[in-house]
């Protein structure tokens, strides 16, 4: 990324928005050795599968609920606001 002067206060923060990225995958990479580490995983083939399932599911899991839930919010809250009038 190329050094830029930011013209206008949000410019100013996206300038630098890749070192949260960066520094969001650091934590994230600390947590799950903190979580895992003292665990007894099997280095087969078949648990390393399972596992990487299941880290998958959730990881695909989760936009999914969160559209749900935010799909459920604009709906009850136009039908609040169309009750309303």
């Amino acid at each position: 990324m190329a050094p830029r002067e930011p013209s206008w206060l949000l410019d100013k923060m996206l300038v630098r928005v890749d070192v949260c990225v960066e520094f969001f995958m650091l934590l994230s990479g600390f947590m799950t050795h903190y979580v895992y580490h003292s665990k007894d995983i099997e280095s087969s083939f078949g648990s390393m599968m399972a596992f990487f399932a299941r880290r998958a599911f959730r990881c695909l899991l989760a936009p999914a609920l969160l559209k749900n839930q935010l799909f459920i919010f604009f709906m009850s809250a136009q039908t609040q606001s169309s009750s309303l009038m």
